[in-house]
C-alpha cells in the first residue's frame, strides 16, 4: 500500500474542499453585500443575475471608499443623497443667476425668488425727526471732566430736595369743595394723577415731532447730561411692559403709603427718590466711563416708595392694616400681610441684594444703580418720617396727660 500517495491524494482532496468552501462563503457574502472583491464580479454576466448598467457602475465607483469590505447600504444611500443634493444646489444657483441676469433694473422680480424680506425703511418724515432728536452729530461725547458732568445735576438735585422739604412743611390740604374730584379718596386721586402724567409722556413718545424735546429733557444720558432730565426721566417710559410694571407697583405700594404719611410727604418722597436714582446712575456711569448709557423710568421713585413702606413698619407686612393686637386705633398699621411673608427690613435687604447681583452680572438692560439710589432716598425719607411720627406721638401724649391732670384737679376742687 502506497501510504505517501494516499496522503498526497487526501491533501489534494481537502484543498479542493477548502477552496470550494471559501468560494461559496465569498459568493454568499457578496450576495448579502458584506464583501466585495478587487475585481468587480457584477460586470460578468451570469445566467442567474442581471448585468449592471454603466451608470450604476459609475455611481458605485463614485460612492465606494473601502476596497476591502466595501460600503454598506446605508453608506451608499447617504452618498447618493449627497450627490443628488449637490446637483440640486447647482441647478438652483444656475436658475438664480439666470433670473438675476434677465431682470432689468426697472422691473420687479418674482416675489417667490426672494427668501428673506428686508425691513422697511422709515419714512422721510420719521427720519427727519430722528435726526433732529439727536443731541449731537459728533461721533464721540463732548470732552468734559466728571465734575462738569455731575456738578450741574447735583446742584439741581439739592434745589429739588430743598423745594420738596419746603413743600412738605408749608402744604395745606384743600377743602373738599375745592377738589376736582371731591368724592374720590385723596390717596387714589394722587396716584391717579401720577399715573396720568406718566401715561401722557408715554403717548408723547409715539409722536416724532416731540422726540427732540423728550430726548433732551426726559432721558438721562451721561454723554450729554441735562440737569432737568433728573426730574423728567422719572415720568418717561417708552415700552408698554416698563410702564405697566412701574404703574402697578406704584398703585399697590403708593396708595397705602399715601394714606399713612399724607399727600405732601408722599409726593416729596416720590420725586426726591426718582431724582436720587437718576443722580446715582449719572454718577456711576460717568465714573466708569460708560457715557453712551441712557436711563429713564419711574423705577427709582418706586424703589424709594418700597423702601419707605418696608421701614415704616417693623412688623411683617400686611394689606388692609387692622390693629392686630386690638390696641390703639391710631397706631400705625401693617403692610402687605399675606402677600409678602417677610419682615419689612428683610424684604428691603433682599430687594437691594437682588439689584447688587444684577449690577454685577448685567444680564438684563435694567438700571440697577437707579434702583439702589431710590432705595437710599427711601431709607432716608423713612427715617425722617419716623422721627416726625415720634415727635407727634410725644406731643399728643403730653397734651393728653395735661388734660388728665386738669380733670383730676377739677374733681378735687369739686
Amino acid at each position: 500500500m502506497d501510504e505517501q500517495g494516499r496522503a498526497e491524494h487526501y491533501a489534494e482532496t481537502e484543498a479542493k474542499k477548502t477552496t470550494k468552501a471559501e468560494k461559496e462563503t465569498i459568493r454568499r457574502a457578496q450576495r448579502l453585500r458584506l464583501y466585495k472583491s478587487d475585481e468587480e464580479p457584477e460586470e460578468a454576466s451570469s445566467p442567474g443575475r442581471k448585468t449592471i448598467s454603466g451608470r450604476r457602475k459609475r455611481q458605485r465607483q463614485e460612492i465606494s471608499h473601502d476596497p476591502i469590505y466595501g460600503d454598506s447600504v446605508l453608506d451608499r444611500t447617504r452618498k447618493a443623497n449627497e450627490a443628488r443634493h449637490r446637483k440640486q444646489q447647482e441647478l438652483e444657483e444656475a436658475a438664480a443667476a439666470a433670473a438675476s441676469a434677465s431682470t432689468s433694473p426697472g422691473t420687479l422680480s418674482n416675489p417667490s425668488n426672494t427668501s428673506i424680506s428686508t425691513p422697511r425703511e422709515p419714512s422721510a418724515w420719521v427720519q427727519k425727526w430722528t435726526k433732529r432728536a439727536q443731541l449731537s452729530d459728533a461721533p464721540e461725547p463732548p470732552s468734559l471732566t466728571p465734575t462738569q458732568r455731575i456738578g450741574p445735576s447735583l446742584l439741581f438735585f439739592v434745589l429739588l430736595l430743598s423745594g420738596s422739604l419746603l413743600y412738605t412743611t408749608t402744604y395745606t390740604p384743600p377743602p373738599r369743595s375745592s377738589r376736582l374730584f371731591p368724592n374720590t379718596p385723596t390717596a387714589l386721586a394722587t396716584i391717579g394723577a401720577l399715573i396720568s402724567t406718566n401715561l401722557l409722556f408715554f403717548l408723547a413718545w409715539r409722536l416724532p415731532p416731540l422726540w427732540p424735546l423728550l430726548n433732551r429733557y426726559f432721558v438721562l444720558c451721561p454723554g450729554a447730561p441735562v440737569p432737568l432730565a433728573l426730574l423728567g426721566n422719572v415720568f418717561s417710559h417708552q415700552t408698554v411692559a416698563h410702564f405697566a410694571l412701574n404703574m402697578v407697583m406704584l398703585t399697590l405700594l403708593g396708595t397705602r403709603l399715601h394714606e399713612q404719611i399724607g399727600r405732601a410727604p408722599f409726593l416729596a418722597l416720590y420725586v426726591t427718590a426718582g431724582a436720587a436714582g437718576g443722580l446715582a446712575s449719572l454718577t456711576f456711569y460717568t465714573l466708569t466711563r460708560n457715557l453712551v448709557t441712557t436711563s429713564l423710568g419711574a423705577s427709582g421713585a418706586v424703589a424709594g416708595v418700597l423702601a419707605a413702606v418696608c421701614l415704616l413698619d417693623a412688623s411683617p407686612l400686611q394689606v388692609g392694616g387692622g390693629d392686630r393686637d386690638g390696641g390703639d386705633k391710631g397706631a400705625r398699621k401693617g403692610w402687605l400681610e399675606g402677600m409678602v411673608p417677610l419682615p419689612g427690613v428683610l424684604l428691603l435687604v433682599v430687594m437691594m441684594a437682588a439689584d447688587v447681583v444684577g449690577l454685577r452680572t448685567r444680564r438684563q438692560p435694567v438700571d440697577h444703580v437707579a434702583h439702589l439710589g431710590g432705595y437710599a432716598a427711601g431709607i432716608m425719607g423713612a427715617w425722617l418720617l419716623n422721627r416726625n411720627f415720634r415727635e407727634e406721638a410725644i406731643a399728643r401724649g403730653g397734651k393728653r396727660e395735661s388734660k388728665i391732670a386738669k380733670k383730676d384737679q377739677r374733681e378735687r376742687e369739686g
